[in-house]
């Protein structure tokens, strides 16, 4: 798996794979602006909801540093399920795995290998993404007359550190979702219809009329751990959840990677 880790690493280098390590960065940066330009006296929406606003006094408080990271780094789960896809899917199309497993036949090595060289990348592009947003909330801070006293606390910097670590989560639950499509699907164009169609319009969608949604399909409850819980799903009872399905899509990606012939 060492090998196969270093391989992959490698593999990330390319210019397209790094431009879109850098959009976890950009969309923070962009999230923070817009929740401190945004902000109003009145209460607070629920976070991820249709109608969030975040409330300007909350923002003083220990975790307002990285109100905004946690809202942008939700919204990028959609963006690591479709890098993760095409990624993927054109490891096949390319004809580079037939390749690979010539010369290297374990393939839940490799498999075990690209998805901590994605890890890698997700924990390095959150970070800096964090950084951006830190930075960014200390620029805005001043303009809204918001204090900064509370976010270099001790619960300040534990509330960052959870921001980021759920966001991560979030991240990897998604990237898991999006390998075991692409291993199934192989197919770039229909694996990425089918992750989009059914993870963005079509969960939300649902949601609308039945909030018990939130608690059930995946899409909604990676969101819901990366901003650390909503009101229709608790942090707790998603981070179960959501790990059952990560569990459940890597067993997926395992059984057909070795199970089933890779002929192009």
């Amino acid at each position: 798996m060492r090998r196969a880790y270093q391989a992959e690493l490698l593999k990330l280098r390319r210019r397209s794979v790094v431009i879109a390590a850098l959009l976890p960065a950009a969309l923070a940066v962009l999230t923070t602006v817009l929740t401190f330009a945004l902000a109003k006296t009145s209460p607070t929406f629920d976070p991820g909801g249709p109608n969030f606003v975040q409330r300007l006094s909350a923002l003083a408080d220990p975790g307002g540093m990285t109100q905004g990271y946690s809202l942008g780094m939700s919204l990028f789960g959609l963006v690591a399920l479709i890098v993760t896809i095409a990624n993927t899917t054109s490891e096949f199309s390319l004809g580079t795995l037939r390749t690979t497993f010539l010369a290297q036949p374990n393939r839940k090595a490799w498999l075990g290998g690209r998805l901590l060289a994605i890890g890698t990348l997700l924990v390095v592009a959150f970070a800096v993404a964090l950084v951006a947003a830190v930075a960014t909330a200390y620029v805005m801070a001043p303009v809204r007359d918001v204090g900064t006293s509370a976010w270099l606390s001790g619960s300040g910097i534990a509330a960052a550190f959870g921001d980021y670590l759920n966001a991560l989560l979030g991240a990897a639950f998604f990237g898991l979702l999006g390998t075991a499509i692409a291993v199934v699907v192989r197919s770039t164009v229909p694996a990425l219809a089918m992750a989009i169609v059914w993870t963005f319009p079509l969960e939300h969608i649902i949601q609308g009329s039945w909030p018990t949604a939130t608690q059930v399909f995946p899409g909604l409850l990676f969101a819901t751990v990366a901003v650390g819980g909503v009101s229709d799903a608790p942090y707790v009872s998603a981070l179960l959840a959501s790990a059952g399905y990560a569990a459940a899509a890597l067993a997926v990606a395992m059984i057909v990677m070795t199970r089933r012939d890779v002929i192009a």
